[in-house]
């Protein structure tokens, strides 16, 4: 009988494990892929509009240089007579000095019939000169009086690039076309550390550029005949027929998350952990790798940026929870089993002793009544207590691994601040850098016909301007590269003075200063806080270029700097107030300039990222950022910083 009833209940404690394990691994599979899926692409949307701005800016530096070059006069001069062979070595020498300056990969002009008369890579043995492009759309285009933009594979130099051309306009209409070709690879380096893959498919859908090797030239459908064709006429890119990437599945979830399925090409052979997880390595790839796909366009170019983030860890995730989930069941079985069996036990035991002694069976009642009382109380305080301990452990766990994310996703960002506050300096640093550039040539000029008339003094004179040019050029790329750097240095002791003259420096870059009084109040080396220069640079930079952009429509352009000794909560520190004296910020604005992609510019001058990450910047230093108007007028932004005394250790 006993054991009859031990099978029925292991029976009954099996059958209700197979009906509720599989429903609960369902919704635990479920429940993990939305979160993670939630939380990677709000994650991922603004990196793809951060990767697609930085390629907008690459592209727009190059889009004015060919309506620059169509306006020099060596290129009229050549277009005007093509076989003075004087004219033609004057237009190589200034296409030449012209791509090095801009860092076009090539620069040409072409004769209305589509012959390239001259170019910067004249002296190479793959030189553009007497080729014929008039089967390109770019060469089309500006010969219908537009400028064009084409990107290709060069048939002569087998180089990828984007081709910007401009039509030369004389007196009886189009004399030529000047073409400027860059170089791709820029950007593929620049992108080439990041975590994502990001790639750019052109018009018709082909992968031009890539972090991964394997996906160049490919698409991301199969291509129609009519697009094959048109490619083939155009040679967009000879010699290569774009194939589809091997994509095995793609769909897109009922929450809007499209999801492509890719077939490594490489895969072998691979092992098994112990939960049947791939073992990933170098010599053993998975067979498929699921990514979440997301897209940008750039109507401008017609691009498309797309953004796959590898969904690998979302998998292990899925796995890990539901071993948690088969786990937890198991113990709950034979928690269940081990009462029931208690319980049958309890029941054995009263029945024994009734028959042996009557007499004292209301006495035992009694007893067994208060231990049975007495039992179920700690039996459900042990539950309670296990239930309540395994809740704060998961807590415990899932709050470290949301401040592990949080503090990457900060890195991030502030790294992602700093480039894009690059981006925006770049034309003021290239004007900088032109400067000294165009007075380096002259002198060199100078000291060439100065050798020739052997007045030597003359031209050691200019030899030590060129110098001098020289290492300007050197400070102003050493700023610009120390500033870009990722750090995430320790916070220790930083001299205020030298961080603000390097921001200023910085913003300055190009005249951006040009018209604005500074009064810079910081100049006493011995004002010290507690942070890290280069982050506290980005701070300063943000803020410093908020000023200008607010002062730029104003009759009195006047940005002040200054420090004060102030103690907040008991704790010693200095007051870098920021003042400017443009329209200041409206009152129902006072305390939105902190929040993230708040911004009162428009699109086009950022993301409104700037002072979110300045003022998370000053939060890890442990001070405060705040804003407000000054009474005399404008917008008051004020940074408290912990002081560090010169007898205090770093």
């Amino acid at each position: 009988m006993q054991a009859r009833l031990r099978a029925w209940r292991i029976l009954f404690v099996v059958v209700v494990s197979l009906l509720v394990a599989p429903a609960a691994l369902w919704l635990t599979t479920r429940l993990t892929e939305q979160s993670t899926l939630d939380d990677l692409n709000a994650r991922t949307t603004s990196i793809l509009d951060l990767y697609s701005a930085n390629l907008a800016g690459h592209l727009e530096k190059f889009s004015s240089l060919p309506q620059v070059l169509s306006e020099s006069a060596q290129v009229r001069a050549v277009l005007q007579n093509r076989h003075d062979r004087q004219a033609v070595l004057y237009a190589n020498a200034q296409l030449e000095r012209f791509a090095a300056m801009t860092g076009a990969l090539e620069c040409y002009v072409m004769a209305p019939d589509g012959e390239t008369l001259a170019a910067s890579n004249w002296a190479r043995r793959d030189s553009f000169v007497g080729e014929n492009f008039a089967f390109r759309p770019y060469f089309q285009a500006a010969m219908a009086g537009t400028a064009g933009h084409y990107y290709a594979i060069g048939t002569t130099s087998l180089q990828r690039g984007y081709y910007f051309s401009y039509p030369v306009i004389g007196p009886w209409g189009i004399e030529g076309v000047t073409v400027i070709k860059s170089n791709p690879e820029d950007i593929e380096k620049a992108w080439s550390g990041a975590e994502e893959k990001i790639i750019v498919t052109d018009p018709d859908g082909v992968i031009f550029i890539s972090g991964v090797e394997d996906w160049m030239f490919r698409t991301l459908a199969p291509l129609s005949s009519e697009t094959r064709q048109r490619l083939q006429d155009t040679r967009r890119y000879p010699g290569i027929e774009p194939s589809p990437l091997p994509i095995t599945r793609d769909r897109t979830t009922t929450d809007g998350h499209h999801i492509l399925t890719l077939r490594n090409e490489q895969a072998e052979n691979r092992e098994l952990d112990i939960l049947g997880v791939e073992v990933n390595t170098p010599s053993h790839p998975p067979a498929e790798t699921r990514y979440l796909l997301l897209s940008s366009p750039m109507p401008q170019a017609g691009w498309t940026v797309h953004l796959l983030a590898d969904l690998t860890p979302m998998r292990h995730q899925v796995i890990k929870n539901n071993a948690m989930v088969l786990l937890g069941l198991a113990l709950l079985m034979v928690t269940v089993y081990a009462v029931l069996q208690r319980l049958d036990w309890y029941r054995t035991r009263i029945m024994l002793e009734q028959s042996t002694s009557r007499a004292l069976a209301a006495k035992e009642e009694a007893l067994r009544h208060a231990r049975d009382q007495l039992e179920v109380r700690v039996r459900e305080r042990t539950e309670d207590l296990s239930k309540a301990n395994q809740r704060l452990r998961s807590e415990i766990i899932e709050r470290i691994r949301t401040e592990e994310l949080l503090n990457s996703a900060q890195d991030e960002l502030v790294q992602a601040g700093k480039l894009a506050a690059i981006g925006q300096l770049a034309a003021g640093i290239t004007h900088e850098v032109n400067q000294p550039l165009a007075a380096l040539q002259s002198y060199a000029d100078n000291a060439r016909i100065l050798l020739q008339r052997n007045r030597l003094p003359d031209v050691d004179g200019n030899l030590q301007r060129i110098l001098e040019m020289c290492h300007r050029i050197a400070d102003i790329s050493g700023h610009l590269k120390r500033f870009a750097s990722r750090t995430r240095g320790e916070v220790t002791t930083v001299a205020l003075a030298p961080v603000i003259a390097m921001s200023l420096e910085l913003v300055g870059a190009g005249g951006r200063l040009r018209g604005i009084s500074i009064h810079n109040a910081i100049t006493d080396e011995h004002l010290l806080v507690q942070a890290e220069t280069i982050r506290l640079e980005q701070v300063f930079v943000n803020l410093f270029r908020n000023a200008i952009d607010a002062m730029q429509d104003g009759d009195r352009r006047l940005l002040e700097i200054t420090a004060e000794p102030r103690t907040v909560n008991d704790e010693a520190g200095y007051a870098i107030l920021v003042r400017d004296s443009g329209p200041g910020l409206p009152e129902v604005l006072v305390n939105k300039p902190f929040q993230p992609f708040f911004s009162t510019k428009g699109p086009e001058h950022g993301l409104g990222l700037g002072l979110s990450i300045s003022h998370g910047i000053i939060d890890t230093f442990g001070g405060t950022l705040t804003a407000s108007n000054a009474p005399q007028g404008g917008a008051l932004f004020t940074v408290w910083l912990k002081a560090v005394s010169l007898h205090d250790g770093p």
